[in-house]
């Protein structure tokens, strides 16, 4: 699935909670993240999501909220505190996207979206420094990434 395809949205990180999970006792941090569409971003997105955006716009000014059963999985993505950074602030790898929706508001149409982690030492850093603040990511599908495997 495309998902800001080639680009580095402003990423708002609007929810960061630390939960123990019951069956494994893991912890994990589980993140809600929101970006203000443009439309732009949406070209570079999934054809649902586009969908999405344009039913949103052809409603009069009302409040709309439409959920989408979208699931990015295994994705990469890198977090920048500035947009003109070179250097990441931190990469998550093997990432799965859900709770996906859109929500508009007179003229400001926002996404949603939500991903849960094990918690680790750079990944808690991160978020006690970030969290509730705004940010700029790329997202690549993981298979991107991957390094073919070398015959001896």
């Amino acid at each position: 699935m495309r998902f800001f395809e080639d680009m580095r949205p402003e990423i708002y990180i609007h929810g960061a909670k630390l939960r123990r999970d019951k069956k494994t006792g893991k912890r994990l941090w589980g993140l809600t993240l929101i970006n203000t569409l443009l439309p732009e971003q949406v070209i570079k997105c999934d054809g649902t999501i586009e969908a999405a955006y344009i039913y949103m716009l052809t409603l009069e000014n009302c409040a709309v909220e439409v959920m989408l059963g979208t699931i990015v999985e295994s994705c990469v993505i890198e977090f920048f505190a500035k947009v003109e950074d070179k250097k990441s602030t931190l990469r998550l790898e093997g990432v799965d996207l859900g709770g996906f929706r859109l929500t508009r508001d007179g003229k400001v149409a926002e996404r949603w979206f939500q991903f849960e982690l094990e918690n680790s030492a750079s990944l808690h850093a991160f978020i006690k420094e970030y969290a509730y603040t705004r940010l700029w990511a790329e997202f690549k599908p993981a298979d991107l990434f991957t390094q073919p495997e070398k015959k001896s």
